[in-house]
């Protein structure tokens, strides 16, 4: 859901809510600060949609994650797929340390049996791939220590930092590799997931 400012000191903002619970009555954690901080003359309205930033890196293009994902017939296997994203630090000045990451929610619910699992990359920056997209049972991609079962946050590795760095931030990328398990005969979904970063500022 979106959070958008329609009156009132600082009207006209978007931001996507992120989370919903764990911060009092009537709060919410958005994805980044307010350009203008509203108060108690704000109008708001909570809507459905997604939020793409134009500014200060415009989104040129959207990947639908497990798009030409399919289970096998029922009599079939389980099938195994794999997709690569990225987390960064934008913060021009200030690192993220004790940096944690979980898939924080699946919406709807993943059909019965389905999984969709987290593996960080041992290394910012990583560059490893693998291709095809479909594996085998018990593939970890290279530079994977493991996966964690989701939803769980997962340590970023040594030093467990995510550095500052103006945006895009090239210099701190951390990979984070989702696994998605298909029984056989698992239903179509149509769905999304969201990543959760927390830690710490010095």
């Amino acid at each position: 859901m979106l959070i958008w400012t329609c009156a009132g000191t600082g009207a006209n903002q978007l931001r996507m809510i992120v989370a919903t619970s764990g911060y009092g009555t009537d709060v919410v954690a958005i994805n980044r600060d307010w350009g203008t901080l509203p108060d108690n003359t704000t109008a708001y309205k909570i809507v459905q949609g997604i939020l793409f930033d134009v500014s200060p890196n415009a989104v040129t293009a959207v990947t639908r994650c497990f798009w030409t994902a399919a289970a096998d017939v029922p009599t079939g296997a389980t099938r195994y797929f794999f997709e690569k994203v990225f987390v960064v630090n934008n913060n021009a000045t200030t690192a993220l340390t004790g940096a944690q990451i979980e898939i924080a929610s699946e919406s709807p619910n993943l059909p019965s049996g389905a999984l969709l699992d987290l593996g960080l990359c041992t290394s910012l920056n990583d560059t490893n791939t693998c291709n095809p997209r479909q594996q085998s049972a018990g593939f970890v991609p290279t530079g994977v220590s493991a996966f964690t079962t989701q939803p769980a946050f997962v340590n970023v590795p040594s030093p467990g930092n995510l550095p500052s760095g103006t945006a895009p931030n090239n210099a701190g990328a951390q990979g984070c590799w989702l696994r998605l398990t298909l029984p056989a005969g698992t239903a179509a979904y149509k769905g999304s997931a969201n990543l959760r970063t927390q830690g710490t500022t010095t």
